[in-house]
């Protein structure tokens, strides 16, 4: 019974993977043709993390130019906007899969900590990976004290 059970679920999963295609798919279609008013820009993957000395923004931006990319501070936030352009030139008939983004995107990232503004900032894109690093200020860097814990 066990080895049936397993089966139907692994089914369940199969189709369940395969109608989420069917609507991202059927979603896309409707945005390329058919663009909604209240469409928001697409929003690429974001990792965010701390180091010792800096803030550290990881974007995920494959096939975006360096030159397509602006980055820009309001309040306490991080925006990254740019837009991955199309690079294939051929004429397409029809679509048989697509799932990659070609338009306008935005992440807003809000820092939490106050950065260093008089240190210069640094970004880097190697491998469709834009990196941005920001420096903390030196009352939130990361100290390691030692700490002793008292008790039975």
């Amino acid at each position: 019974m066990p080895l049936f059970k397993d089966k139907i679920s692994k089914n369940i999963k199969q189709m369940e993977d395969e109608m989420e295609k069917v609507f991202r798919h059927l979603s896309t279609f409707r945005n390329c043709f058919f663009p909604s008013p209240l469409h928001k820009p697409w929003h690429p993957y974001t990792d965010v993390y701390e180091t010792k000395t800096d803030l550290v923004i990881k974007v995920e931006l494959a096939g975006v130019k360096k030159e397509d990319i602006k980055i820009f501070t309001r309040e306490d936030n991080i925006i990254i906007h740019g837009t991955r352009k199309e690079t294939c030139t051929e004429g397409k008939t029809a679509y048989r899969q697509m799932e990659i983004n070609y338009e306008a995107f935005e992440t807003i990232i809000s820092l939490g900590i106050p950065v260093d503004a008089k240190k210069p900032l640094k970004a880097t894109a190697t491998n469709g990976i834009l990196e941005i690093r920001l420096p903390k200020t030196k009352k939130n860097q990361v100290k390691n004290i030692k700490i002793k814990i008292k008790g039975e």
